[in-house]
């Protein structure tokens, strides 16, 4: 795969190279059901799995990260 790296420090590849790696969707939905959950949850250095894990609990998200334009960025979505 030709995937363009995000930044020197970190390197990490552009987010729609890394999302393809996974099937965020459905490992979320595998775990927290079809109805999700009432559960806070807590999510430490990569949103990739995050925002549709939101999407399935009406409690808490915190979400973690070492590179605060990543914080940022996960705020915004």
């Amino acid at each position: 795969r030709g995937c363009l790296v995000k930044g020197r420090e970190s390197g990490m590849p552009d987010e729609d190279c890394w999302s393809s790696f996974f099937d965020t969707e459905g490992a979320v939905g595998k775990l927290f059901g079809k109805h999700g959950m009432q559960c806070s949850l807590v999510e430490f250095g990569d949103d990739t799995f995050t925002v549709p894990a939101a999407r399935r609990t009406t409690e808490i998200v915190s979400a973690l990260d070492i590179e605060s334009d990543m914080v940022k960025y996960l705020v915004s979505r």
